[in-house]
């Protein structure tokens, strides 16, 4: 299972110089649930507390009422995500269903709308080479920015 945050090295630059370091830095990864084999949405979230996350997710979008109608919950790992696979049990997975067909898609930001892992995690296109800047370019830049030479 993916970790909640990773530590990446890091450069602080200053006019006197740069430091070394290193950053936590919290890592997402997509999150799709699926109700009774029924795909319902993917997310971005931190892989961490998922069975809470599954059983919240249910309850504020109103898929169920009470923790009562969850019968089980799996965490799948997938390749480009993770699959939180909610078992409803019989009553609530029939009304579940039913509601579900007449779903209008929603619409919004990034992955709303979306219901896959596959969809969610297209590969980005490829950004063809640039210009490559020095510390001391970047420090220089940054310093004609500033307000006393204004």
């Amino acid at each position: 299972m993916a970790q909640p945050v990773i530590r990446v090295p890091r450069s602080i630059w200053r006019a006197s110089g740069s430091v070394e370091g290193a950053r936590a830095i919290a890592e997402e990864t997509a999150i799709a649930f699926t109700f009774n084999t029924a795909s319902y949405a993917v997310m971005m979230a931190t892989p961490q507390d998922l069975e809470d996350c599954a059983v919240g997710f249910s309850l504020t979008e109103g898929v169920v009422t009470s923790i009562d109608a969850i019968d089980s919950i799996d965490i799948v790992e997938e390749k480009v995500g993770i699959e939180l696979r909610i078992w409803l049990k019989a009553p609530e997975a029939a009304e579940f269903l039913g509601r579900r067909r007449m779903m209008a898609g929603p619409t919004g930001c990034g992955l709303c709308g979306i219901e896959s892992l596959t969809e969610a995690m297209r590969p980005p296109p490829e950004v063809g080479e640039g210009r490559v800047f020095t510390p001391d370019q970047i420090m220089a830049a940054v310093e004609a920015l500033s307000p006393s030479r204004c």
